[in-house]
């Protein structure tokens, strides 16, 4: 019984702890990020001032700010006593995407749309049958894989000429 009551004590004093005033979050860190603004993804981090630094679930935030259309992953880790690091990598626009119903679509290589619109001096792809795609989503056209695939071997056969 006394054991009992001292593993009860001792878990107690555990979350009395972790829920001290000093390891309340107060600031969020944000690292490799060069596209998405900061303020960006720490609002989609959703991350409350004053929750402890233990409670936080770190993969659920991980989770919403890989929702970024322009995120490809991001690792959420604890700096004591009160900060959150983000820590992120971010897609890399792999051209334009014209769609049959005349939206244009930046996409990255895995054919994620990461933004509307077309990048100036971007590589244009018009696969036959690619559908406007709202941003974070991936276009499933059928011939655009191998329209980029195309285009990589042509760049890289490029620029062993050009050396």
């Amino acid at each position: 019984m006394l054991g009992i009551l001292f593993a009860f004590a001792a878990a107690y004093g555990v979350w009395i702890a972790a829920n001290a005033k000093y390891f309340r979050i107060t600031g969020i860190e944000v690292e490799g990020n060069k596209r998405v603004p900061s303020a960006e993804i720490a609002r989609k981090a959703a991350i409350k001032a004053g929750t402890s630094i233990w409670f936080l679930d770190t993969r659920a935030t991980e989770r919403r700010v890989e929702g970024i259309p322009y995120v490809d992953t991001a690792n959420v880790s604890r700096v004591l006593p009160a900060t959150v690091k983000v820590t992120v990598v971010e897609r890399v626009p792999d051209g334009c995407v014209h769609s049959d119903d005349g939206a244009e679509l930046t996409v990255d290589i895995a054919r994620r749309v990461v933004e509307r619109g077309c990048l100036p001096g971007a590589v244009v792809y018009l696969p036959r049958d690619a559908d406007d795609t709202p941003l974070g989503s991936y276009v499933d056209a059928r011939d655009l894989a191998r329209l980029q695939k195309a285009a990589h071997v042509l760049r890289v056969g490029l620029r062993h000429k050009l050396t």
